[in-house]
């Protein structure tokens, strides 16, 4: 970490106290030889932070690939920065939340005023080489009505046999599908030895009819709720659907009630949004409550992935209620902030509902401007959070400052070469957003040229760092281009 930061750690501050068994305790655990467990940093090996709500943006993704424009609500910067990983030099700690900074200064493309962008590095101690999921009840509430019938029925039930295949022994699993009505396919009971018969169950399942989400989804909750698999064990929703609701009660207000409440009862939801007429606002909506988030399922591909290289980290809440607050120095102004779901640009406090783990390092991003002002720091940071293990609250203290930043080749001025990528992502989500605006508005010109001016301007960071998982983001605002014309 370099030299003249200024990182006051007002410490672990344990408010609340807990008598269940750490979810990270090292005792205990399911098929695999991996423990669970808060361990030192080692090797690189220490696991990534992202806010709840949206952890991709396969669905912008997969319209754009269609030859589609996107709603600019479905580019969202949390979802865009969760799919990469920011290679960065951060503090060792021990904390279930570890908090460091970068720093860049440059022009944007808007309007060539120079900014700051603070980048807020989310990272744990726990070690993804050892690290499992605790064991966890899981009820599947799988969407089988018309609107799925084809490709995403078929989609599901293969993540569905993978989920099935790659869980462990002591986590619980039951089956709910539903059109109209629901029906319980499968009771909630262990994995060990009945893997065959749940997938058995899924093949026997087809598609057809309309879409009662809301009942489905509370006798989902309610299985969880009154279920009795032994004590010290998570509890999840998995929601597989296109979030098209057309029966029962369709109002968006109602599923997040339901789903609020049982949140309050620690019983979270994973969403996961199947086929290019997803309903992307409900499953957004409702993912970032307490304990929720939402994927995009897209091919064979990534959905292998999903499973086998990020399911254990959707399904682990590391905190709950983390609030970041804000106080510029004098002569600085605080512009906006990125990566947290539901932020608005003039506000100096945010909160997420929840942290969870990942294997990429998430980011949060805070952009100032500072005038005339020669200060060195640009502003104090308090951000505080309830550890998900129920060990207690936490609070922290940050300085950010300036008095480190060198210059680079592409007009960038930074303290480490990393934070461009983050100055690369704002700018592409804010220009791809302000491009389709135009387009939305019957001036598909200006927005094709908009998208030229942001190509130009992202290929440029990019020559520096060299980028491909970059080059392919270009490339995707490339073909948005072509299809505005």
């Amino acid at each position: 970490m370099p030299l003249n930061k200024t990182m006051i750690l007002i410490g672990a501050i344990l408010l609340i106290t807990g008598c269940g068994r750490n979810p990270f305790d090292s005792n205990g655990g399911g098929g695999s030889q991996k423990g669970y467990g808060l361990t030192e940093l080692s090797g690189g090996t220490n696991a990534g932070i992202t806010p709840g709500g949206s952890q991709d943006i396969g669905y912008v993704r997969e319209i754009i690939a269609a030859g589609m424009v996107p709603d600019p609500a479905a580019i969202t910067y949390e979802g865009l920065f969760s799919e990469h990983d920011f290679d960065l030099d951060t503090r060792d700690c021990d904390q279930h939340v570890c908090v460091d900074y970068s720093l860049a200064r440059y022009a944007t493309p808007q309007n060539d005023e120079y900014q700051y962008l603070a980048q807020l590095l989310l990272t744990s101690s726990i070690d993804l080489e050892t690290f499992v999921h605790q064991p966890t009840d899981f009820i599947v509430v799988f969407d089988r009505s018309g609107s799925m019938t084809g490709e995403k029925f078929a989609e599901t039930c293969n993540t569905l046999e993978q989920l099935v295949n790659f869980l462990n022994d002591d986590d619980g699993l039951g089956l709910i599908s539903f059109n109209s009505e629901y029906s319980e396919d499968w009771e909630l009971s262990f994995l060990e030895g009945n893997r065959a018969a749940i997938i058995d169950t899924i093949n026997s399942l087809d598609a057809g009819g309309s879409t009662d989400i809301e009942s489905a989804l509370e006798a989902g909750y309610v299985r969880l709720a009154e279920s009795d698999m032994g004590s010290n064990r998570q509890r999840r929703v998995l929601l597989f659907t296109d979030a098209l609701p057309n029966t029962g009660n369709t109002d968006e207000s109602d599923f997040l009630i339901l789903s609020e409440n049982y949140a309050r009862q620690d019983i979270g939801l994973t969403a996961f949004g199947v086929g290019l007429d997803f309903g992307f606002e409900l499953a957004t909506a409702i993912s970032e409550l307490r304990g929720g988030n939402y994927v995009f399922l897209r091919d064979a591909d990534a959905i292998g992935s999903l499973v086998n290289e990020q399911f254990e980290f959707l399904i682990t809440p590391v905190a709950y209620d983390f609030e970041l607050s804000v106080l510029p120095d004098d002569n600085v102004q605080l512009e906006n902030i990125y990566g947290l779901p539901g932020t608005t640009a003039n506000e100096f406090s945010w909160q997420a509902a929840t942290l969870f783990l990942s294997s990429n390092k998430g980011a949060i991003g805070l952009a100032f401007t500072a005038g005339q002002t020669t200060t060195a720091r640009l502003s104090h940071l308090s951000l505080s959070y309830e550890a998900a293990d129920g060990s207690g609250q936490y609070m922290e203290n940050l300085e950010i400052a300036t008095d480190e930043l060198i210059s680079g080749d592409n007009s960038i001025d930074y303290d480490q070469p990393g934070v461009q990528k983050l100055v690369f992502l704002v700018e592409m989500v804010t220009g791809m957003k302000t491009a389709i605006a135009l387009y939305q508005d019957g001036n598909a010109p200006a927005a094709v040229d908009a998208l030229a001016d942001l190509d130009n301007y992202l290929t440029g960071i990019n020559a520096d760092l060299n980028d491909a998982t970059l080059a392919i983001e270009c490339e995707l605002v490339r073909k948005l281009a072509e299809n505005m014309q």
